[in-house]
C-alpha cells in the first residue's frame, strides 16, 4: 500500500489534505458537538478541524469495477442512468425517484428482504443550507472526514421508521446504505472522496452530537474521525449522472470487513 506521501500512481490520482478532527486533549473528556448547518461559524460547536498530511485520492476510473465490494470496501460505483430530472420537488422525488432507487438497491445489494427509504437531500456549494417550499433540503458540501451516523442514531432511526417491526428487524441484519449521484452535470470540483471501509477501525470514529442551529434541538449523532496512517481513499474523476456511488453507513453484521465507509 502506498504511504501517505507517495506520489500518485495514475494520471488522475491526486494528492490532497483532508480535514480531520483535531487531536486535542478536549476530546478525552468532552463529547464533540456540532450545530448544523455551518458549524464552523457557530461558537457553540466544539468540533475543531485540522488538515492531515498529504494523502492520495485514487481515481476508480483506472480500476476494474470488481475491485470493490460493499462488504469488503464499504462502497461500489455502478452505472445507473436515470431519466428523472425534477430535483426541486420533494413530492416528485418521493413518488418517482425513490422507487427507482429501491429497485436499484434490490438489484445491487445482496441479501435484501425489505427496504425502507427515509431521506433525500441535495448537496450544493453554498455555505448554508436551504429548504424549498415543499420541504426539499439543500445542504452545503461536507468538508470534513466523517461517518454520516453512528450506531445509536441508527438504532433510533430504525425504531422510529418501523415501530412494531423494529425488534424483529433488529434481530436480523440491518444496513444503512447511501445512494449518491451528480444531478445536473459531471463533477469537476468538490467531488466526494470515500475511504475504503476495510481500513477504518472502530476506535477511529468518535461520536459527535449534532444540534440544529435554528432551534438548538438535538438532531442526531455522527462520527468524526482523527487522522492516522493507513486510510485508503478513492474518488471518481468527472463523476457523471449515471455514475452512481452506493456506500454503507452502517452494517449490524460484525463479521464483514467493512461495516461503514
Amino acid at each position: 500500500m502506498p504511504s501517505a506521501t507517495a506520489p500518485p500512481t495514475s494520471a488522475n490520482d491526486i494528492q490532497v489534505q483532508l480535514e480531520y478532527l483535531a487531536d486535542l486533549p478536549l476530546y478525552e473528556s468532552t463529547k464533540p458537538l456540532q450545530y448544523v448547518p455551518g458549524f464552523e461559524n457557530d461558537s457553540r460547536s466544539t468540533v475543531h478541524l485540522s488538515p492531515g498530511p498529504l494523502e492520495i485520492l485514487h481515481d476508480v476510473r483506472t480500476l476494474s469495477p470488481d475491485t470493490f465490494a460493499l462488504d469488503e470496501s464499504g462502497f461500489r460505483f455502478i452505472k445507473a442512468p436515470t431519466e428523472f430530472c425534477n430535483w426541486n420537488s420533494q413530492d416528485a422525488i418521493a413518488n418517482e425517484y425513490m422507487p427507482e432507487m429501491e429497485a436499484l438497491l434490490k438489484r445491487e445489494v445482496d441479501g435484501v428482504d425489505e427496504i425502507v427509504l427515509f431521506d433525500a437531500r441535495i448537496r450544493y456549494g453554498e455555505s448554508s443550507g436551504t429548504k424549498t417550499v415543499d420541504g426539499m433540503h439543500y445542504n452545503p458540501f461536507a468538508r470534513q472526514v466523517h461517518v454520516d451516523q453512528t450506531e445509536s442514531s441508527i438504532i433510533t432511526k430504525i425504531r422510529s421508521l418501523t415501530e412494531l417491526k423494529a425488534d424483529f428487524l433488529l434481530r436480523g441484519r440491518s444496513r444503512i446504505i447511501n445512494v449518491w449521484r451528480p444531478i445536473r452535470h459531471p463533477v469537476y470540483d468538490c467531488g466526494l472522496a470515500i475511504a475504503d471501509g476495510g481500513t477504518l477501525k472502530d476506535e477511529d470514529v468518535i461520536e459527535c452530537d449534532r444540534m440544529r442551529r435554528d432551534d438548538g434541538q438535538f438532531w442526531d449523532t455522527m462520527g468524526v474521525v482523527k487522522y492516522r496512517e493507513g486510510y485508503r481513499w478513492y474518488y471518481m474523476s468527472e463523476q457523471d449522472e449515471e455514475d452512481v456511488l452506493i456506500f454503507k453507513n452502517y452494517d449490524s453484521d460484525k463479521r464483514v470487513k467493512a461495516r461503514r465507509k
